[in-house]
């Protein structure tokens, strides 16, 4: 059993001005176990980061600039080879590309208040209908005069 460290490089994208580069997003370290390194483990780790869907990830080989030292990562030949990049060189840097996606409105209820609609106000998924009942019996309870 050997250790070794992968710094993630997550969140941003790439771009080329001149040189590529990748910009934005965050960086994290992995210390990684060799005998348990695998594809399958580099994405499991990345969904703990909250990706469960990523576009490609690419790591670079030494010291070489990223656009002439980018190998993209596509199976467990290229953890085992970025296993041997980290203990050559101390580290290995993973690049993850991500689909660029819009957020899922479930449902969106407006709520309404003293029977007027307050359009500022919205609350997105299942408990938008369960606020919106809650209110309405409220509101029955308090102007029903008998």
């Amino acid at each position: 059993m050997s250790k070794f460290c992968v710094e993630v490089h997550h969140g941003g994208k790439f771009e080329k001005s001149p040189k590529l580069h990748y910009v934005g997003g965050e960086t994290c370290i992995w210390d990684c176990d060799d005998s348990a390194w695998n594809y399958e483990k580099c994405l499991d780790n990345l969904k703990e980061l909250g990706y469960y869907e990523i576009d490609s990830m690419w790591y670079k080989i030494g010291g070489r600039d990223l656009h002439v030292g980018l190998k993209e990562l596509k199976d467990d030949d290229g953890t085992t080879e970025m296993a041997k990049v980290s203990k050559c060189m101390g580290k290995v840097s993973l690049y993850v590309s991500h689909p660029i996606s819009q957020p899922e409105v479930l449902d969106t209820v407006p709520l309404v208040e003293g029977g007027q609609e307050d359009e500022a106000k919205t609350i997105v998924g299942e408990r938008a209908k369960e606020v919106a009942i809650q209110k309405q019996k409220r509101r029955k309870t308090v102007h029903n005069p008998k």
